[in-house]
């Protein structure tokens, strides 16, 4: 099971129901993608409107860079989190910030990344998920992409680096421009165009790619 927090930023939604509608379609459409490999669970929407945050001004590959906008969001929201909660899903879950604009400076729609909380070793550390997502990416499978990279992050110890399975195959821009931060591994979550695919039933989650997430630290079984 995976919490996601929905925070959104000023011009996202107009209003609570909306806010909340948003983050339970993401939900949805990714329950329906990982067919029973991850439940995600809302942890409900919270109100960030004082921040503007628009996405065109910002850079997806520094969009989750530690000081950036998003993650000075998501770093406020979990302190307030652990200060009224004190159950696992605070660290086990992904903080989804919503943003205001159609796009990423270069086109995207979504991106996603881990935040290493506390790291004792690579089989002991707290991690948290990060996430930011457009205006474009509404109704489409991005949250259940974004999730993938988040899910699939490992530790390597030869590197002494983190490392995600791009779970895109390729990923594919608006404008048809195949991502050249992207590769195209067969054993990829999502295929042929991951972030911009409607069609459900095209993708598909392998065994050992279910079993790579299930042992994610931010699962919670």
């Amino acid at each position: 099971m995976v919490y996601v927090y929905g925070l959104f930023t000023n011009g996202t939604a107009s209003n609570f129901i909306e806010a909340n509608n948003r983050l339970n379609q993401d939900i949805s459409i990714a329950n329906q993608i990982w067919r029973g490999c991850i439940n995600f669970v809302s942890g409900g929407v919270f109100d960030y409107t004082s921040r503007v945050v628009n996405a065109g001004s910002v850079a997806y590959t520094q969009a989750l860079a530690d000081g950036s906008p998003v993650v000075s969001i998501i770093e406020e929201f979990k302190r307030y989190n652990r200060s009224v909660n004190t159950s696992d899903k605070v660290n086990n879950a992904i903080y989804l910030v919503y943003l205001s604009g159609p796009t990423f400076s270069g086109g995207e729609v979504g991106v996603g990344g881990i935040k290493v909380e506390e790291f004792r070793s690579g089989t002991n550390a707290i991690i948290t998920g990060q996430m930011a997502m457009t205006d474009r990416a509404k109704g489409l499978d991005t949250f259940a992409h974004e999730a993938g990279h988040i899910l699939f992050n490992q530790y390597n110890p030869v590197t002494g680096s983190w490392n995600d399975d791009d779970p895109s195959g390729p990923y594919v821009d608006q404008r048809g421009i195949i991502d050249r931060f992207h590769n195209n591994d067969p054993n990829n979550l999502m295929a042929p165009v991951g972030h911009f695919s409607t069609n459900l039933s095209s993708i598909t989650i392998t065994a050992a790619q279910c079993a790579k997430a299930q042992n994610s630290r931010i699962v919670t079984q």
